[in-house]
């Protein structure tokens, strides 16, 4: 299992044809945002905000930047509330 620490919020990437209802465009080329499930909420992060998840239903976020990172096969990408640009709630 993949933890995020502090202030960090870790998610598994979804393709934006996974996300129903959702189209994004970026503003310029040279940036594009992503999606993500949130797999892990660090203590910090969790306090401040209301992105929490759980087994039932997790939330998904649009994202741009954050760190790549490799665990047991599986990608994920670790981010900063900075990095974060909307919460998609369904």
């Amino acid at each position: 299992m993949i933890k995020a620490f502090g202030n960090k919020i870790v998610v598994k990437r979804k393709e934006e044809e996974q996300v129903s209802g959702i189209i994004m465009t970026a503003s310029n080329a040279k940036s594009k945002a992503s999606c993500g499930v949130v797999v892990s909420v660090g203590s910090e992060f969790e306090s401040k905000y209301n992105i929490i998840p759980n087994s039932e239903y997790s939330p998904i976020v649009v994202f741009e930047g954050g760190v790549e990172v490799s665990y047991k096969n599986e990608d994920f990408v670790v981010l900063k509330k900075e990095d974060i640009l909307a919460v998609i709630e369904e």
